[in-house]
């Protein structure tokens, strides 16, 4: 099972419980671009788009380093509407 494999069913299964840096890291398995990263008074915002169906992504983490279960949930979603697990836009 690849690492991309594993992380997607990770936040599939505990959407609650994936660390931030997993769903960065899954963000960019799929095929997402790290567009800007800022911090700023001890937050941290990412913003990625992908290349090919144009989505958006904005992350931040909660107080816990881990991601927060909406943002997760709006990956997955995106994942599933476009096919990115299937290998074809990714």
């Amino acid at each position: 099972m690849s690492r991309k494999d594993k992380l997607y069913a990770k936040a599939l299964s505990s959407p609650a419980d994936i660390k931030f840096n997993d769903l960065c890291k899954l963000a960019e398995l799929v095929g997402f671009v790290l567009r800007s990263s800022i911090r700023n008074r001890g937050s941290h915002n990412v913003h990625y788009r992908h290349p090919t169906t144009k989505g958006i992504m904005n992350f931040q983490p909660d107080k816990h380093g881990k991601a927060k279960s909406y943002q997760v949930n709006q990956l997955l979603n995106h994942i599933e509407e476009h096919e990115l697990m299937e290998g074809r836009h990714a």
